[in-house]
């Protein structure tokens, strides 16, 4: 796992109520998980099986099938959280013009399928995703909540008193 998790975390409390998810965190702890910084780094340890499973990004798993690894996510959880990338245009950008473009492109369909051809997750419903496996439209997903993110200290101290992360 790794051991910044938080927003996984406290989107299970906002979605599962926190007696539930305090529940599933501490028999989750009871395992004794190893934990490490950077979903990437946990999938290759998945990858050369040392480790027996991992929270890790769809798209890095599709990514690793396709050069031939032997991994599979699952995409029965409720919920799969999912983090939101944002665009965003800086106030003081030097050429705010060009950046508003990009922008649009970006946002557009043309756009989200070239984010989809750098094996990423396309956020508009008419691009289709890179494999069947990933549509949305069949997913439970949830964002990570506003309130999740305004309080993410929070759900950090909690997360490394269950896990005992320093």
């Amino acid at each position: 796992m790794d051991q910044r998790d938080y927003t996984w975390y406290g989107t299970l409390v906002k979605v599962w109520g926190r007696e539930k998810a305090g529940r599933y965190m501490k028999q989750l702890a009871q395992q004794e998980p190893q934990f490490r910084s950077g979903h990437a780094l946990i999938a290759q340890l998945v990858v050369a099986g040392e480790m027996p499973l991992g929270w890790v990004y769809d798209f890095r798993i599709e990514t690793m099938k396709k050069e031939g690894a032997p991994i599979e996510w699952v995409d029965t959880l409720n919920p799969i959280v999912v983090e939101v990338g944002g665009i965003g245009l800086g106030a003081k950008a030097k050429n705010p013009n060009a950046a508003k473009l990009f922008i649009d492109f970006v946002l557009s369909k043309e756009g989200q399928q070239v984010v989809r051809g750098a094996q990423r997750t396309p956020s508009r419903k008419d691009v289709e995703p890179l494999v069947a496996k990933m549509d949305q439209s069949r997913l439970k997903l949830k964002s990570v909540p506003d309130e999740v993110e305004n309080n993410l200290k929070q759900y950090a101290n909690e997360y490394r008193e269950i896990f005992r992360i320093k």
